[in-house]
């Protein structure tokens, strides 16, 4: 059985909705019936809590996996399908808390390619089509593996001078890591950049001067990545709303698309599904699970 498509949502800025924007991809992949599991890898657990999971001790998280499969030698078959919360139907989710600190730990005290160790764990996943990963936004050996563990890679950004600079950083982070674990070593491309909490108007004390540097980022960014803007996700307060809820903003809607930022999402969802599974998914070998 094919292993699923890993796609990471990272940003080392907070503030950008990456675990808004991981949790409510993985919710609408759901929908669209392929089978998805979440992987939080963040110590906040925020994208656990916002999928309607508490993030108490007694969920299992990667340090467990990584202690039963990699230390005790278990089988992962065996294992992972006991640690994992199915959410609703379609979505599954390795919870994540902060246990994930003493994980990032253990990942440090490898001493034989200690980079792979996600790759090497989930090497036997299968049954998903697509496994979305939430991490925290910072440079870890977490991150580290992520990198090598995933296939492609979304990076949300408000279109700001600060987000345009986080954006900066990953790019070097991640050519850092190319050029420390090789070229040939690292499968992820990059699927796109993902602006979020846009603002075109100037209601709710939105100065024009605003618009005008997200205009500005957003036109540089066009010139120096062409094609790889992906659409907009509008501000709305009804993300906050879902939060609060501890749901996506597709079911704290219903799936109506009330609000922009479920149009935006949803649109998205769609715009990534081409190019993960209906252009290039024969090619690619991305196939639905059934």
């Amino acid at each position: 059985m094919l292993n699923p498509v890993f796609l990471s949502v990272l940003n080392f800025k907070g503030g950008v909705g990456k675990t808004t924007t991981a949790i409510t991809l993985a919710r609408g992949f759901a929908k669209k019936k392929y089978k998805t599991l979440v992987l939080d890898l963040d110590h906040q657990g925020n994208a656990t809590s916002g999928l309607g999971v508490d993030k108490n001790d007694e969920i299992f998280t990667l340090l467990e996996l990584h202690d039963e499969v990699i230390k005790k030698k278990k089988s992962f078959e065996e294992v992972f399908p006991l640690m994992i919360t199915e959410v609703e139907e379609n979505l599954w989710l390795l919870g994540g808390n902060v246990k994930i600190h003493a994980a990032n730990n253990a990942l440090t005290g490898e001493s034989v390619a200690r980079e792979r160790q996600l790759s090497r764990l989930f090497s036997k996943l299968a049954g998903f089509d697509l496994c979305v990963i939430d991490c925290h936004a910072d440079s870890s050996e977490i991150t580290t593996n992520i990198m090598m563990l995933a296939d492609y890679l979304l990076i949300p950004l408000t279109l700001d001078q600060w987000g345009y600079d986080g954006l900066s950083d990953v790019l070097t982070r991640l050519a850092n890591y190319r050029e420390l674990l090789g070229e040939d070593a690292m499968k992820i491309k990059i699927l796109g950049f993902l602006p979020t909490k846009v603002k075109f108007t100037t209601v709710s004390g939105v100065k024009k001067d605003v618009l005008l540097v997200a205009q500005g980022v957003r036109q540089a960014l066009e010139e120096q990545f062409p094609g790889k803007m992906l659409p907009d996700i509008r501000f709305s307060a009804d993300i906050e709303k879902a939060q609060v809820n501890q749901q996506t903003i597709f079911d704290y809607e219903d799936f109506k698309f009330k609000s922009n930022a479920a149009k935006d999402y949803w649109t998205l969802v769609e715009e990534i599904e081409k190019v993960l599974f209906l252009k290039g998914a024969k090619k690619n070998g991305n196939q639905k699970v059934k």
